[in-house]
């Protein structure tokens, strides 16, 4: 439904396909991920369209893995996106104890491991002036088993002073959850970027958050 939700906005999206590669240059040589979005897909899209210049009205989003992949490229790249959307992202892949296809091995990759962390790179972005650090907005479903470890980011950038905002709502890392995150939080993204609305026959014109249906909200001081 992510089509009739931006209809109601002047918003261009585009979805390019992921695979399993957590948006990152992988260990070992592998695929590259990163640079698939920052430069070959970035570059498609401004040869394609008439659009903004990247940085203040580009934003990036994705979940589970690809919300992790947003954050982690916007923190990166901030002169690309000014904003980053995150529904049940999974943070804390690159601290497991086995290798991984993308993260390689915990002792030999560690460096690359370090580098791709997004605790790491928050605490990099504070050493940056505030116009650039990217907006992040994080969401996860309260039955969701990733919901611990959006917590402790959220926690961290709560600690360390990075400004953000957490929302949790009742589902589970799905589909139906993610539609209905995507709707409850476009509003704070089409705020973000400055996007205009706009009445399109068939848009739902009025994608609000209902705040009694939230189990929690919090934004950073």
């Amino acid at each position: 439904r992510l089509a009739r939700y931006v209809a109601a906005y002047e918003l261009i999206v585009a979805c390019p396909d992921g695979g399993s590669g957590w948006y990152t240059n992988a260990a070992n040589d592998g695929e590259r991920r990163e640079d698939d979005i920052t430069q070959d897909f970035i570059g498609h899209l401004q040869a394609t369209y008439s659009l903004a210049p990247p940085g203040k009205a580009w934003g990036i989003g994705g979940f589970s893995m690809g919300g992790y992949g947003a954050v982690k490229i916007a923190l990166r790249h901030p002169h690309l996106f000014s904003t980053a959307v995150s529904h049940s992202g999974s943070f804390e892949k690159m601290q497991t104890a086995s290798p991984h296809p993308v993260f390689g091995d915990p002792e030999k990759d560690r460096g690359m491991r370090h580098r791709e962390n997004p605790f790491w790179l928050i605490e990099q972005a504070l050493c940056r002036w505030p116009t650039e650090r990217p907006r992040l907005h994080i969401d996860c479903g309260t039955e969701d088993a990733l919901l611990t470890s959006n917590r402790r980011f959220a926690d961290h950038m709560n600690f360390v002073g990075y400004p953000y905002t957490y929302r949790e709502l009742p589902g589970q890392h799905s589909w139906p959850y993610w539609d209905r995150a995507f709707k409850t939080g476009l509003p704070e993204l089409v705020r973000s970027l400055g996007a205009t609305a706009r009445t399109s026959q068939g848009a739902d014109t009025d994608p609000t958050i209902d705040a009694e249906k939230e189990t929690k909200c919090r934004s950073s001081i």
